[in-house]
């Protein structure tokens, strides 16, 4: 027997490797091919493991890792990932990846990849390959942990510790000016002894990485100081610049300051010594005044540090004597500077106030940060007394140059241009009249020079750091022109052709050099360099030599997509996707893989990279979800950049159904003034062969407004018919517009209420204006209503899923009844006089029979009222059925008459017309027995009617007496009509007269 049939022993089961159980069964290890299913074979359990287990990513608490599925993967229920150091054991279903967290960082996992069978036999089965190790990610080490850690260095010592979490076998460390070269530890500590140039108070960056199986965190830096303690004080070197009433100190800062230098503290001590001075800034020299001529003083300063009140302040340092010079000149006057060019100040002066003496030259000086820069002696040769002074602050290599006078220049106003000076600079300009004695009192003022047009960089070069870095640096030739920023720009070489690809910007002069990030893998690259400042841009530098970027992964594919294979297919779906372009393929491409899941699981396939476009068939269900991803391999067997796309097979619009939409149609189906029945097939709108029917119904248009409805090659989306007018919107806007008759639930209300009877032949009947009530509801909600009298309509089917809709043909036109004919306005007219005249000759006929009578009427006259008044209204005829639908008694309160004739008046009198129809109906002579109206059709009466359709009747007719001259039938006549009363004496009623039956 197969598997799955029933048996009492083993030998009953025909299959290799089966067994009996009741049933046939494959044996332990192993699996049914059709998953229990009669037809299945037994093969062995091993041909279920994954293969090719491998890592996707790692993080410091994850790890992803992928497989490819067994060829029998169609036997596996589901995958297990188990972690041997965790025994955790997780299902992933039918998913070739799994994402495995809660990990420690930088410990090594042993992971199991379980392929499940559980339809072979009755004991779920499982297989797996040998297990795979892979590591977390060591976590990144840090903060400094201040709390533990001994940062005193006075003793030449640093204990240093930081924060390890996870796993860490070592760490590598540097500290700036202390651990130049990597240091490895297997602690989360470092220590540093016997160093001299430890200092307290000082900055310090620690740079370090943990490691752990052969892994490397990413790098943490933190800034660390160690404690601030007493400063030691500043070495005092000498007296500068002695003059009668000034005296420059200089002094060497401490070499141990233990802390950040803030300012000195100077105090001086002699003959109206000054106060004690606070200096307010980090400097090495200071001018101490005022002072007495030819006196001595002393000096010591302090050093003051950043760290706590109470330590902060030094002892003092060593002492520094000297004696001010007498007699010294006072400054030069109207000294001024002038800025000429980057290079070129001029300065001027005048003769001091004061010269305690005979002057004899000058001594101008400009300094930079304290360092002389061009020292100028202007001597006077024939001066009295002259004696020749040296220089004595710039030294031989600076700018240094005597200047010769005269005595008539030597008291007049010196100007003189400094030249070769550097641009953007600051310039202390120090200027002294000399005489006998020494240099006199100095004038003190700064001048900046101004900015340049930097020169052409030089010597630009290019180094390649991997596949996405290159750094360029290059030479700027001095003087700095100002404040610099260079242009770097990078070219990529194509076919021997630069091409501009991407610009670098750096601010600063010295710093020439610059790491050009994110170009492309394998692709050649040059460099340009241009230097400016405010005052322009320098010549561009030469072109590199050329550099191309190491191999990388290759980029994404381009073109990617997953469509449907045409517009009619919708059980298809095609990948499609072409080579990287040139720039971003980073290497050679030598094949490409494919992931899948249009079988149920993820799979894998390969497709050779022979060709630049390439496609993939897939057949598919609509209205699932498929994950697809294609990412290149190139001839290094990196892989590259994945693209997917998460698919959704869209349902389409439902195909035309065989059937026709309409049942029995007719060019004349039943109608009224608002109604119009028509039958539809329910089968019609059940058609599912391109997803599940989503919206549904009819939809009606005037003739003239349908060319956009019906069995069109345009489909149209679902939106339009779930947004289509409603009637009470069409009836606004006068039934001029399509509009839709049904709602949403229309279809689904016959189909729930057709049961189990088979709905494909169910036949639906619609009589479209059957609702009322539409008025009252909102504007947006679909209703049947009214449709208006007399219109022409088309009618349309439509179904819809979410990918579209299908409509029928047109079926039509469709013709509502009409309403009765309006009356013209001169009839409307007429049968107000009528009423006008019949109330006037009731009120004559009240008033003649109150008044006393003259002449009694003939017997014939007689004869013919006693006719009148015994004529039975009610032998009349009704040989219509219009004529039985009017209703003959139609009473009007009084009170309610001023409405009634308002109401009448509307519509342009159309009501009174109608009355009047009724009207003329009910008293047609053509339609009364023994009543006829000849008497008023004789030629001789003709003129005498005003209206040639109201005519009296000849058994009511009123006569005249006739005149003694005049015809007597001709001089009787006139169009009025006695009418009967009941509880009185008749009344006449006429028509307003015309000239040729006017009364006399």
């Amino acid at each position: 027997k197969l598997l799955g049939g029933d048996c009492d022993a083993a030998i009953e089961c025909l299959v290799a490797n089966s067994e009996c159980a009741t049933k046939c069964q494959c044996q332990v290890n192993f699996y049914d091919t059709n998953n229990a299913d009669s037809g299945g074979n037994c093969e062995p359990l091993e041909n279920l493991k994954v293969d090719t287990i491998e890592l996707k990513t790692r993080s410091e608490t994850y790890v992803v890792i992928s497989w490819k599925a067994p060829q029998a993967v169609n036997a596996v229920e589901e995958y297990r990932v188990l972690v041997q150091e965790t025994s955790s054991e997780e299902s992933v279903g039918k998913q070739l990846e799994a994402n495995v967290t809660g990990l420690i960082p930088g410990d090594l996992y042993t992971i199991t990849v379980i392929s499940v069978d559980s339809n072979s036999r009755p004991a779920v089965q499982t297989t797996s390959p040998a297990p795979v190790q892979q590591a977390t990610m060591p976590a990144v080490p840090g903060p400094i942990d201040l709390a533990n850690s001994d940062l005193t260095a006075s003793d030449g010592s640093i204990t240093i510790k930081w924060k390890q979490t996870g796993t860490v076998t070592s760490y590598t460390i540097t500290i700036s000016e202390l651990v130049i070269n990597s240091a490895t530890v297997n602690a989360p500590s470092y220590v540093i002894s016997n160093n001299a140039a430890l200092r307290n108070g000082h900055r310090y960056t620690l740079t370090v990485k943990a490691h752990s199986n052969s892994l490397e965190s990413a790098e943490y830096t933190e800034e660390f100081r160690t404690v601030i303690t007493k400063p030691n004080p500043p070495i005092l070197q000498s007296c500068t610049e002695i003059v009668s009433t000034s005296v420059d100190l200089m002094w060497q800062e401490p070499l141990y300051p233990n802390g950040d230098v803030q300012y000195y503290l100077i105090d001086t001590t002699g003959p109206a010594a000054p106060p004690q001075i606070n200096t307010s800034t980090n400097v090495a020299t200071y001018k101490v005044d005022p002072l007495l001529e030819a006196t001595y003083y002393c000096f010591n300063v302090r050093t003051v540090n950043d760290g706590a009140e109470d330590i902060q302040v030094s002892v003092n340092s060593n002492q520094l004597c000297c004696t001010t010079k007498a007699a010294s000149s006072s400054e030069p006057t109207s000294v001024t500077t002038n800025v000429l060019s980057s290079r070129n100040i001029s300065v001027s002066w005048n003769y001091p106030d004061n010269p305690k003496g005979d002057i004899f030259g000058y001594r101008l000086r400009l300094r930079v940060n304290d360092i002389c820069q061009v020292e100028i002696i202007f001597y006077c040769t024939d001066c009295p007394n002259a004696q020749y002074f040296s220089y004595k602050d710039c030294a031989e290599e600076k700018q240094r140059q005597t200047i010769i006078l005269n005595k008539n220049e030597i008291n007049t106003t010196i100007s003189y241009v400094v030249e070769q000076l550097l641009p953007y600079t600051k310039y202390d300009v120090w200027i002294a009249a000399h005489n006998a004695a020494n240099d006199g009192m100095r004038h003190e003022s700064e001048v900046d020079t101004i900015s340049e047009v930097p020169q052409k960089p030089l010597n630009v070069a290019a180094s390649v750091v991997s596949s996405s870095e290159i750094t360029v640096t290059w030479n700027q030739p001095i003087p700095r022109p100002g404040v610099t920023t260079y242009h770097v720009k990078a070219y990529e070489v194509v076919n021997g052709v630069e091409k501009f690809v991407k610009i670098s910007n750096v601010s600063g002069y010295s710093i020439q050099t610059v790491v050009f990030s994110q170009l492309e893998a394998y692709w050649n690259y040059t460099f340009t360099v241009v230097a400016t400042t405010d005052k322009g841009d320098s010549e561009q530098s030469d072109m590199s030599p050329i550099n191309r970027t190491n191999q990388a992964a290759p980029g994404k594919v381009l073109n990617f997509d997953v469509v449907k294979p045409n517009n009619d297919e919708h059980r298809k779906l095609k990948v499609i996707w072409s080579i990287p372009e040139l720039r971003n393929r980073n290497g050679l491409i030598e094949e490409y893989t494919v992931e899948h899941n249009t079988t149920g699981t993820t799979v894998s396939s390969t497709v050779d990279a022979t060709m630049d476009n390439l496609e993939i068939l897939f057949n598919i269900t609509p209205e699932e979800y498929y994950d697809i991803k294609v990412y290149a391999v190139n001839t290094e067997n990196t892989i590259g950049a994945e693209v997917g796309e998460v698919y959704y097979a869209k349902p389409g619009p439902p195909n035309v159904p065989t059937i026709p939409a309409l049942v029995e149609e007719t060019s004349s189906p039943p109608s009224t003034q608002t109604t119009i029945e028509v039958k539809f097939s329910l089968g019609w709108f059940l058609n599912t062969d391109n997803g599940i029917r989503t919206d549904g119904g009819i939809v009606i248009c005037p003739k003239s407004s349908c060319d956009n409805y019906g069995d069109t090659s345009q489909m149209k989306e679902p939106s339009h018919f779930a947004t289509l007018e409603t009637w009470k919107k069409s009836k606004a806007k006068g039934f001029t517009q399509a509009y839709r008759v049904t709602n949403r639930t229309w279809i689904s209300d016959h189909v729930n209420s057709a049961g189990r009877r088979k709905r494909s032949s169910q036949v639906v009947e619609l009589t479209i204006g059957e609702d009322s009530g539409c008025d009252k509801l909102e504007d947006d909600v679909y209703c049947n209503g009214p449709l208006p009298a007399d219109i022409r309509i088309m009618v349309i089917a439509f179904v819809c899923t979410s990918g579209g809709c299908t409509e029928s043909q047109q079926f039509g036109p469709y013709k509502t009844q009409p309403e009765p004919e309006a009356l013209p306005i001169a009839i409307i007219a007429g049968v107000v006089s009528a009423v006008v005249v019949f109330l006037i000759i009731i009120i004559i006929i009240v008033v003649i029979k109150k008044r006393p009578r003259k002449n009694q009427p003939t017997k014939l006259e007689e004869n013919e009222i006693d006719n009148f008044t015994n004529l039975n209204p009610h032998g009349l005829e009704t040989p219509s059925v219009e004529r039985k639908n009017i209703r003959k008694k139609r009473p009007i309160k009084l009170k309610d008459f001023e409405e009634r004739v308002a109401e009448l008046h509307k519509d342009s009198n159309l009501k009174f017309a109608h009355e009047y129809e009724e009207l003329k109906t009910l008293t047609d002579p053509k339609t009364l027995k023994n009543v006829s109206n000849s008497l008023a059709e004789t030629e001789e009466n003709k003129l005498k009617n005003r209206y040639v359709n109201i005519l009296p009747y000849d058994h009511t007719i009123v006569k005249l007496l006739p005149l003694e001259d005049d015809d007597e039938q001709a001089s009787t006549f006139i169009n009025a009509n006695y009418i009967p009363k009941i509880d009185m004496d008749s009344s006449i009623v006429t028509q307003c007269d015309v000239h040729a039956a006017r009364l006399p």
